[in-house]
């Protein structure tokens, strides 16, 4: 019902507005809805919290924005699935906790685990499909139906909170960044052959201001992950690729 929401959502809020180290999971419910990345944005800018994306949420936050993550799981970035392990908060916004997100669901999010047992974080999750709600992870707070919705319900209830509040938390994720950056591969070049990351990254950095949206298409495996990780996305739907079924040759 419309009353159970609502205190549903002043309790999600209670949480975001307590918890000292938050961080935001974004999956595919957020670039389904066609105002799900500016909500997203919203979001995260007035409370002041990183960003984290799945594969298929890629491009649903500017990857450029300072409170970026990038991609996480096991082909993620480190500084990403740090995040997630030490965060008292993981709002999940239309993510299904998948495998390659979580890997072993027993080491899975110590932090957010230890602090729901103390009321003062845990795992919130909104999510459209009543199935992908409590299947892996135990949510603290769990939102059913349109992420997008539920953002804009959620906004007003919850207070600001600046860069400068947030410092010890996002000192500590820089510090990861520049320990464990993306940038950091073995670029030797054999037989004046280029790397795929050094593409990569090359195409992300002419592509990045053009006033019109890239789309990158790609087929299932390593190169896959490469453009994951090595293109900077911006643009909602821009990456047209099977994740989920992964099937080869889709590209």
């Amino acid at each position: 019902s419309h009353k159970q929401l609502q205190a549903s959502i002043k309790r999600v809020a209670e949480l975001v507005n307590i918890s000292k180290q938050p961080v935001i999971y974004a999956g595919q419910g957020i670039v389904q809805s066609e105002n799900g990345p500016e909500l997203l944005r919203e979001l995260s800018e007035k409370c002041s919290i990183p960003v984290t994306t799945t594969l298929h949420g890629l491009g649903g936050y500017d990857e450029l924005n300072e409170k970026a993550l990038h991609m996480l799981g096991m082909h993620g970035s480190a500084y990403a699935n740090m995040a997630m392990q030490e965060a008292d908060l993981i709002i999940a916004l239309g993510g299904r906790f998948d495998d390659r997100v979580t890997g072993n669901i027993a080491k899975f999010a110590p932090g957010a685990k230890a602090a729901a047992a103390q009321k003062r974080g845990g795992i919130v999750h909104f999510e459209i499909m009543p199935k992908n709600i409590n299947k892996v992870v135990q949510a603290t707070e769990a939102i059913e139906g349109d992420v997008a919705a539920s953002i804009k319900l959620l906004l007003p209830e919850v207070e600001p909170r600046s860069m400068e509040d947030r410092k010890a938390w996002f000192d500590k994720i820089n510090e990861w960044k520049k320990k464990w950056p993306l940038s950091h591969y073995d670029r030797s070049e054999r037989n004046g052959l280029i790397k795929p990351q050094t593409l990569i990254e090359e195409l992300s950095n002419l592509t990045a201001d053009r006033k019109h949206k890239t789309y990158i298409a790609t087929g299932v495996g390593q190169h896959q992950m490469w453009t994951a990780q090595h293109f900077r996305w911006r643009h909602p739907r821009t990456m047209i690729t099977s994740g989920g079924l992964g099937t080869m040759g889709f590209g």
